[in-house]
């Protein structure tokens, strides 16, 4: 699908490719649908760029050391992995003028109000343009 220029936007993170087809995109706006994308920093570039239309929200940890801890009481990765997820996490962090909100996830309710009022509030705003 990349070779054929199918992906809207992809990526290769932790050694998996990830992406959106763009028959998805299509499909979902014929269908009247509004689209909640769950991308990498990579693919957020990659829409910026083409000049791609959205509200871009980024979420955050509340601080690396909580990401540190998170990570490792999952228990699913090396310490290796882990300090690559860290690292990478530093990268995007220093990133967030590629987005319009930023929502802090130190209280996972209160990050997902944010975000469900955030799109609320847009839609609102485009129906009324």
């Amino acid at each position: 699908m990349v070779n054929n220029e199918e992906m809207l936007e992809w990526t290769q993170v932790y050694g998996n490719y990830y992406g959106t087809p763009i028959s998805e995109i299509e499909n979902a706006q014929k269908d009247g649908k509004v689209l909640l994308l769950d991308i990498e920093i990579d693919g957020v570039e990659q829409l910026r760029r083409k000049g791609i239309e959205g509200v871009y929200i980024q979420i955050v940890p509340p601080s690396v050391e909580e990401l540190r801890r998170r990570l490792q009481k999952r228990g699913t990765e090396s310490r290796e992995a882990v300090e690559e997820r860290l690292r990478r996490a530093a990268e995007e962090l220093a990133k967030r003028d590629l987005f319009d909100f930023v929502v802090k996830n130190d209280d996972l309710e209160r990050a997902v109000n944010e975000v469900e009022r955030i799109v609320r509030e847009c839609i609102r705003r485009s129906s009324n343009a």
